[in-house]
Parts: structure tokens; sequence; C-alpha cells
């Protein structure tokens, strides 16, 4: 008896089991595999093709609607998707000035600008929907063996982001969401990582009370009043170039420190928080010099005395001000970030309460600070009610109780 050999439709064949079906696209004969067995199949086969024939001849055709999977289809969605047909770096380039820019303080758009340099020197080149995760992976191995896992994540930040917009307009998934940053660090190691650094991964180095007498004195005008006054309160270099005269009041002995500016434009300080600091004698001595200087000048504190007005940023105090001055003392260079570490440091050697010193550098909590002694917690707003255990006219007391 004959085998029954089955009648294919027209434009529909049989290649190796597997259903194909042919069709005219623009004047090119397309042949595509269905997927399934012939077996059965026939029927809808043919059918398929005549809803294909039909949207060719109204001009509706879609590769993403018929072939999904195909190679066609992705073109067609590059082609159809911003950012499909764009390089990572461009579109990094372009969501950051469009979205991550705007909502940022100036300080952290600095800091930014660098991460977005990392990224785009790391997967500039890279079509943006050909990332792998596995290409994120080998970069954060990479990294994972000298900095720690919240610096990488901070990296990563801005592409997660740029992607989680791409994963929401075009469902494409995002690459780095795949990436368990865990897996490259052991507990040991990011401990031993993080020791001794502070909350930008940099090394915690701080002068000796002797060293920060040295500095000062070798200081002189606006310049000297300037590092007395970062060395003896913790300010950040942007809260003191934003510092104005009716932040001070001498009377209470306070200053409150409610805004920050970095490369000409004022935000809110760091975290975005208001405090007020209990000034130390040598912190209230510098601004008693610095009246004569600026007070009936403006409302900005601190100027840089070659112009007569405020400082510029920070990179303008570090190189006129501070990196001369700690030079000439000959105690060692180290950026102007470790006043705010000394501050801290050799208050909590000369054993003032550790929430004290939490307020003053105006952190939310106690993570940061070394937890050897914590007792009354102050007010948040009246840090004059604190009775300090030190009178504090040198920082050379620290050396004394240490």
């Amino acid at each position: 008896m004959a085998r029954k050999v089955n009648k294919m439709p027209v434009g529909v064949t049989d290649r190796n089991g597997i259903l194909q079906i042919a069709f005219s696209l623009n004047g090119h004969e397309c042949r595509q595999s269905l997927g399934i067995p012939v077996k059965d199949n026939l029927k809808y086969a043919s059918s398929k093709r005549s809803e294909i024939l039909l949207s060719i001849e109204k001009g509706k055709f879609s590769w993403t609607e018929f072939f999904p999977n195909s190679k066609q289809a992705k073109a067609e969605i590059a082609v159809q998707n911003p950012a499909g047909d764009l390089l990572l770096k461009d579109n990094l380039e372009e969501f950051y000035e469009r979205h991550e820019g705007p909502r940022l303080a100036a300080s952290t758009n600095k800091a930014n600008k660098k991460v977005l340099l990392q990224l785009i020197t790391e997967f500039g080149d890279t079509p943006t929907m050909e990332l792998k995760p596995s290409r994120i992976a080998a970069f954060v191995q990479a990294r994972a063996k000298i900095v720690k896992m919240k610096t990488v994540r901070n990296i990563l930040t801005p592409l997660n982001n740029m992607y989680k917009e791409i994963e929401k307009d075009y469902g494409h998934a995002n690459p780095v969401k795949k990436v368990d940053l865990s897996l490259y660090y052991s507990k040991k190691i990011n401990d031993e990582r993080q020791a001794n650094k502070d909350e930008d991964g940099q090394t915690i180095n701080p002068y000796t009370g002797a060293q920060v007498s040295k500095i000062i004195n070798c200081a002189e005008g606006q310049v000297k009043n300037l590092i007395q006054f970062k060395f003896y309160t913790g300010v950040r270099t942007g809260e003191v170039i934003a510092l104005r005269w009716s932040d001070i009041n001498l009377e209470q002995g306070t200053a409150t420190i409610c805004r920050s500016i970095s490369v000409d434009v004022e935000s809110s300080t760091k975290t975005g928080e208001r405090r007020i600091l209990r000034l130390l004698p040598k912190a209230i001595e510098a601004l008693e010099n610095q009246i004569e200087h600026t007070k009936d000048l403006g409302e900005f504190v601190f100027h840089d005395p070659s112009k007569g007005e405020r400082w510029k940023d920070d990179q303008a105090i570090r190189k006129k001000a501070w990196k001369p001055t700690v030079t000439a003392a000959g105690v060692g260079y180290r950026k102007p970030y470790q006043a705010r570490h000394t501050y801290a440091t050799l208050l909590l050697m000369g054993g003032e309460d550790e929430r004290f010193v939490a307020n003053q550098l105006g952190h939310s909590s106690l993570e940061m600070i070394h937890r050897h002694y914590g007792r009354v917690l102050p007010d948040k707003n009246n840090p004059q009610n604190y009775k300090l255990r030190n009178n504090w006219d040198s920082f050379e007391e620290a050396d004394k109780n240490s």
C-alpha cells in the first residue's frame, strides 16, 4: 500500500520536517521558518501566509508582528526605537543630561561626571541593545579587587537608571539588574576594604593637634581664617564657600549650615539637611578675625583675597589656599577633606560624646562615628545646650588626652 503524501499548500514547504512559508516583500523573495512540524499544521501555515500576503497588500506588514524572534524583527525594532541604533555612550550622555543632571546637586553632578566617564570608557562603543550581563559582571569582578561594593554600585547607577527607562519603553531587559554584585564580594574582603575609609571611599588620615596648629600658623589673613574655620568645624569645602554672615550667631556661638556651592552652583548640603553647629573657640576666633575683611562687602563670609569675592569652588581653595599652606607647614600633604576627619577624630580622642560629633558633622546616625562613648544625645536644634568636656582653645589638647 502506497504511503499517503500530504499535498503542500501554495507557498508552504517542508524543510527537514519543519514548515517554511514563502512570500514576496518589496520585490524580494522571503522564506521564513514557522518553527513548527509539518504534521497537522499545514492548514495553519496556509492561513498564516494568507494573513501575511494581506498585510503586505495593505502596506501594514511588520516583521515584529509575524516573526518577533527573527533578525529582521530586531532590525525593525532598532529603527523604531531611538535607543536601539545608538551606542551606549550616546544614550548615557543623552539620558544623563535629560534626567540625572537636572535633579542632582552640583557637587554630586561633578562626581557623577567622573562615573559617567568610567562607564563610557568601559562600555561606550557597545550598541545599547547588545550589552550583556556577562560583560558587566567582568567589569564588576575586576573592580571588586580594588574598591568596595558600594563604589561599584554607585558607578553602575547611571547605567542601571538608563536601562530601567529603556526597559519600560521598549521591553528590553535591563542587563545591570541581572548582575549580582554580592557574588564578587566576601564579607571579610569587603570589611577589610572598608576599614578606615570615609563615605567617599577615601582613606581617613587626620592630622594631629600639633600639626593643625603648625598648618594654621603658616597661613595669613583670610586664608588663615578659612583654614582655621575648616579645621575647627569639620564643614565641607562647599559648605564653607556658601556660608553667609546671616548664618552666623556669634552671641550664641553657632553657625547654621544649610547650603553648599560647587562649580558656581548653589544647592542644599550633601545630605539635604540643615544643621546648626556649636562653634569651638578657634572657629569663633576665625570668624571674628574675618569680620574686618568681608562683613561689609556682601553676604558671604569667606572671600578669595586675590579677587575680593567669594571663593569660586573647592578647586580654587585647594590650589590657592590649602595646598600652599600645608606644603609650607611641612606636615605632609593631604586633601582638604582631611580637615573634616581631623575635626571628628580629635574631638572623639578628646572624649567628646560621639553623638554630639555626629550632629556636628551632619550624620543622621552613628554609623560613620567610632562607637566608643555614646551618652546623652543633645538637642539637634539647640547645640549650645551641650556642655563641652574640654575648652578646645587648641586641638593640641587632644594630643595630650590621647
